[in-house]
């Protein structure tokens, strides 16, 4: 058997839903197929391992789990380091003369060109809390539909007139099949959601009809 045949004929392994405290997930499911994924979403103040995971051989991947990532203490909160972005001037300074961050007080933040903020702004506004900095200081990734990643999945754009491969976080993409194909079982939806630089893309399998 080829190794190509085998990924074809991929078992069906069943996946159960995973157990995520301080979060949750979709779509929920009583079970899961290979390949399925789903989406993470923790709570303010913590972090995920990932936007989404995947029902593999080996159970999912990576593992789902959402974990504090900014801790206050009573004297307030460190200043957070932001990757793609940075404090605003001011800011920066007082981290850079250790000033510390008391609770209750906010600081500004900016996200490189490109990127953006949970409140899908290019600057935000966070708050020392005693759960940590909320909400969390981070600048999302955006996306890019590549034609490499939608050749795989048998996809294309939907609207022929949209070119625009790259989309900011939180942009929807809409795609559809190519010809002689349609919407596998199982699949995503045609409408997928940028999410901090992943797109769960829809998958298409062959259905024409064979002449006689």
């Amino acid at each position: 058997m080829l190794i190509s045949d085998y990924q074809y004929f991929s078992p069906e392994i069943a996946c159960l839903p995973p157990q995520l405290p301080n979060g949750n997930f979709r779509p929920m499911q009583s079970q899961y197929k290979f390949e399925d994924a789903i989406e993470i979403y923790c709570n303010a103040g913590y972090k995920s391992s990932g936007p989404i995971s995947k029902c593999t051989e080996s159970g999912w991947s990576p593992p789902p789990w959402c974990k504090r990532k900014y801790l206050a203490s009573c004297l307030g909160c460190e200043y957070p380091d932001i990757e793609n972005g940075r404090l605003e001037d001011y800011y920066e300074s007082r981290r850079i003369n250790n000033i510390p961050v008391t609770l209750g007080q906010s600081v500004d933040f900016s996200c490189n060109t490109g990127f953006l903020s949970a409140r899908r702004h290019h600057w935000d506004r966070v708050q020392c809390t005693t759960l940590g900095w909320y909400p969390e200081p981070k600048c999302l990734i955006p996306c890019t539909a590549s034609e490499e990643d939608m050749g795989r999945n048998n996809i294309k754009l939907r609207w022929k007139s949209d070119t625009k491969l790259y989309s900011e976080s939180g942009d929807t993409i809409e795609f559809t099949c190519i010809h002689d194909f349609s919407l596998a079982q199982g699949s995503p939806p045609f409408r997928a959601q940028c999410r901090d630089g992943t797109i769960t893309y829809p998958r298409c399998r062959y259905s024409a009809i064979e002449p006689h």
